[in-house]
């Protein structure tokens, strides 16, 4: 459902509000008048650049390597753990 703004014409208190687009909001709670009016405004569309994709690439495979190295610190300490138990 999209998201729509008002302004108060009387109080200029801001609603926000979630609502089919055929509906409309036109009473303020704050002043009990019939005075909202929608703002209009142009919503923001964030797109992935080819520069944020490789960024992004590197750092998973930075985080990835991170991982296996771990993983291999685990097992070598599981390894050690046993060994010690066994002798």
């Amino acid at each position: 459902m999209p998201r729509y703004s008002y302004v108060c014409q009387n109080c200029e208190n801001v609603v926000e509000a979630f609502h089919p687009s055929d509906e409309r909001l036109s009473f303020c709670e704050q002043c009990q008048t019939e005075s909202l009016k929608k703002v209009l405004y142009i919503p923001t569309i964030i797109k992935n650049s080819a520069i944020n994709s490789s960024t992004n690439k590197k750092v998973g495979d930075i985080v990835n390597k991170k991982i296996e190295e771990f993983r291999q610190d685990l097992r070598q300490q599981k390894q050690d753990l046993l060994d010690k138990k066994i002798c």
